[in-house]
């Protein structure tokens, strides 16, 4: 979304950066549209609900959890993390 050259890693920080901000907004929309995400925050979430969604939209199951999370619709430590792929990093 903006200049090619800059790279942002998030490491379990505060996002302070507008751009990033910006970065993180249009990702968001661009993989679930503002119109379906209201749509699926009125049924009941549950994991038929977010299997249904995902497919439909041709994401992973777990982009679709971890934005329910942040948008505070599903709580961090819902037992749908198990849908969520986590990496570690080495140092």
């Amino acid at each position: 979304m903006h200049k090619k050259k800059m790279i942002y890693l998030e490491m379990n920080t505060q996002i302070t950066n507008d751009e990033e901000i910006e970065a993180d907004q249009f990702a968001s929309d661009f993989l679930i549209p503002t119109n379906t995400f209201n749509d699926i925050i009125q049924h009941s979430i549950n994991e038929k609900t977010i299997f249904n969604y995902s497919k439909k939209l041709g994401i992973a199951h777990g982009i679709l959890v971890g934005r329910l999370q942040k948008e505070n619709k599903l709580p961090w430590r819902s037992r749908m993390n198990s849908l969520k792929i986590f990496y570690k990093w080495k140092k």
